[in-house]
């Protein structure tokens, strides 16, 4: 059962550094469209605001992932299960 908990949570942390370089690649396009009044400034305001989000997840799954183990993957489960609360609207 440990173990379990152990493999989901290095997956929830591969999944956070995917969404990390996804939105950052995000903001990267925007911005040159922004430059060329092509989205609006609220569009990469929203954009900048999910990259944010997302290495604030990731960094919090590293946090945790450094000291997981099969005695502590039940605090990594339940840092994951409170972030599954946050919602990031793109």
């Amino acid at each position: 059962m440990a173990r379990a908990r152990l493999v989901a949570a290095q997956a929830r942390l591969r999944e956070a550094e995917a969404n990390t370089i996804r939105t950052s690649r995000d903001v990267e396009r925007l911005r040159g469209l922004l430059a060329k009044d092509e989205v609006s400034q609220q569009q990469f305001d929203a954009t900048v605001s999910a990259a944010d989000a997302a290495k604030a997840a990731a960094d919090t799954l590293r946090a945790f992932g450094h000291t997981v183990g099969p005695a502590s993957g039940d605090r990594l489960a339940t840092a994951l299960a409170r972030a599954d609360r946050v919602e990031v609207w793109t």
